[in-house]
Formats: structure tokens, sequence, C-alpha cells
């Protein structure tokens, strides 16, 4: 049961953190998506 438990814990954690994860690559993939558009330099 408490093998079980232990389990279920962990597993959860790890989907927090891999959400966690994925809302930091997005927040900073944005930044820096914003931050390259609004500089204007066009590489051609």
């Amino acid at each position: 049961m408490l093998k079980t438990l232990n389990l279920a814990i962990r597993f959860l954690l790890e989907l927090c953190g891999l959400g966690l994860l994925a809302y930091w690559g997005v927040q900073v993939g944005a930044n820096a998506f914003l931050k390259e558009s609004s500089s204007g330099s066009a590489c051609h």
C-alpha cells in the first residue's frame, strides 16, 4: 500500500515538473521570438 502511494506521488510530481519545464520553455521561447522580431534586423 505504501509503495503504491509513493509511486503515485512520484508520478504526479514528475508530471508537475514536466509541465513547469514546458511552461518555462514556452515563455522563454516567446520572449526570444518577440525580442528578435521587434529588433527589425532582417537576415538576407
